[in-house]
Order: structure tokens, then sequence, then C-alpha cells
């Protein structure tokens, strides 16, 4: 078992905290090109039979294999605490370090007014070490699958925001959030839809390229 680490967006790792949210989908990085008159996928420096390349590619798969751990990256921040003078019976001021430094995750939605005399800048989740990791992801099932393939039960497992606003025009009244233009969507897969564009652009989902579909629970 090995773990890999695996990049998340603020509004995702809401949705893992949440147990909203138990499957992702990755580009595949470069794409496989099939070719059938040859009858091999071709993949980086590999050369797959086209009847069962996708079992082939799934144990190539970078984030891992089933039953390894992906240990999940946010944005976070070191919080720098400035000591507090006090002065002792002695009337000798000495710092006070009771609050030791720490560090927090731009999903918790901390109220930082609580914080005592805070010192931090939020840090991309790109450079989060390994040590500042709190949420660790098994591996559960990979597959592999055209983008527009996704089902709308997919849809709903990759955490979507759900809204329920009693509009009388979608089933029971369920609305799913609309990550492009911040507005509302009634299908679960075109709320995946604009989440996925306003994650890699329009043109990435125009052009349905094959995805890694990894499953995963919180341990």
């Amino acid at each position: 078992m090995k773990e890999h680490p695996i990049l998340y967006s603020t509004p995702m790792v809401q949705s893992i905290i949440s147990d909203l949210k138990d499957m992702t989908r990755r580009e595949i990085k470069p794409q496989p090109i099939i070719d059938n008159e040859s009858g091999y996928v071709f993949w980086k420096n590999f050369q797959l039979d086209i009847h069962n390349w996708k079992e082939e590619l799934i144990s190539k798969c970078p984030f891992g294999c089933i039953g390894d751990i992906l240990w999940v990256r946010e944005i976070f921040a070191n919080v720098k605490f400035k000591p507090s003078a006090k002065g002792n019976n002695r009337g000798i001021v000495i710092p006070d370090y009771t609050n030791t430094d720490r560090i927090i995750y731009k999903a918790d939605e901390l109220d930082l007014t609580k914080l005592m005399y805070p010192c931090f800048n939020w840090k991309p989740s790109i450079f989060m070490p390994k040590s500042a990791c709190r949420i660790r992801l098994q591996i559960t099932d990979i597959k592999v699958e055209r983008l527009q393939d996704i089902s709308e039960e997919d849809a709903k497992k990759e955490g979507i925001s759900k809204f329920n606003h009693g509009y009388t025009g979608s089933p029971k009244g369920v609305l799913y959030k609309d990550y492009k233009y911040n507005t509302h969507t009634l299908s679960p897969k075109e709320s995946f839809k604009s989440l996925w564009q306003s994650i890699n652009g329009k043109e990435s989902w125009l052009n349905n390229p094959f995805v890694w579909v990894i499953s995963f629970k919180k341990i």
C-alpha cells in the first residue's frame, strides 16, 4: 500500500468532510491515442491492446491502485501567534506563549476574529506538506471513461452542492449549484459540468477527454 498526494479545491474538501464526495475524475495526461487500423492504443511509451486497453491503463494510474491512500492537499495557513506581555507578582513583564503556533484550513471557514493576534497568509494547496495533511482517502475502485459519460448518480458522488428551494420545475423541488455562473441547475450532471469547467476551462469539457474515475472512502 502506497500513499499519493492529490489536490482539492476548498468546496470539494468541504464535500469530503461532509461525506458528500466519494469519487473524483482526473484528466488522463497525455490522452490515449486509439489506432483502430493497428489494433493498439498508444499512451506514453506503452502499446496497449485495443480490446482491453482500459484495464491495462488502470494498472498504470498515477494516483495509485485499489487499496492505496490519497493524502489530500488543501489551502492552508501557518498561524503565528504574537506573544502577549503580562506581569508576574514581581512586576517583571514576560511573554505569554500560552497560544502555540498551529495550522488552519480554509475549508473550515473559521471565525478568525476568535484567534488571538493571528498573523498568516493562505497558501495554495500545492505547497501543503504531508505533515500538515488531515484527510486521507483509500482508493476503492478505478476505471477509465469519457468525461461526458458521467451518470447522474456519479455526478452526485462528485460532491456537487444541492439546494432545495421548493421549485416545482425540478423533481421534489431539488436544485443543484451551477459553479460557473453561481446560479442553479436542475441536473446533477449539469452541475458537475459547470464544476469541471470552472476548474479546467470550457474547452476541457467540450473536448470530452478520457479521465481516471477514482472512487474512495475516507479513513
